[in-house]
């Protein structure tokens, strides 16, 4: 009987151990909440329309950031030849990305389409606006742009 209870002491020591180990390795939940922004406020923005020259298309507010995720651009006219830089930079002349794209009907080419997802996104600082500058007169670009508000 005696050493059956060995055992049984034995057994239910390892059985702590082994316990104690499993709660020891396993890391703790992260869950990703998303934008933090007061309450009531919808986080998600997105807009388009075509490009003529320098324009704002958004201004931060002074206690969030504006963070831009996605971003598409395309011809908006499809003439004989087209070529076409993009810059987006904030209203404090930091450049955030420069696009080209272009097509040449003789040449067979269908108009461009520049589609990116940024992983972390473009973050525009509080009070700061986003600019986006181009749209030559022959070929003006589309754009499409969304994104979040965030607090700092």
């Amino acid at each position: 009987m005696r050493n059956n209870l060995h055992k049984t002491i034995l057994s239910l020591a390892a059985l702590v151990c082994a316990f104690a180990l499993l709660v020891h390795v396993v890391m703790p939940a992260h869950a990703d909440m998303g934008p933090t922004v007061s309450y009531g406020a919808n986080p998600v923005f997105s807009f388009g329309g075509i490009a003529d020259g320098a324009e704002t298309l958004i201004t931060a507010p002074a206690d969030q950031v504006v963070i831009v995720k996605d971003i598409i651009f395309s011809q908006a006219y499809y003439y004989y030849e087209c070529n076409q830089q993009i810059t987006l930079s904030t209203g404090s002349g930091q450049t955030l990305g420069v696009f080209k794209f272009g097509s040449y009907i003789a040449a067979g080419s269908t108009p461009s389409v520049i589609a990116h997802s940024f992983a972390d996104g473009l973050v525009v600082a509080p009070g700061d606006s986003l600019v986006i500058n181009g749209g030559a007169s022959s070929c003006k670009a589309g754009y499409s742009v969304s994104g979040h508000y965030a607090r700092p």
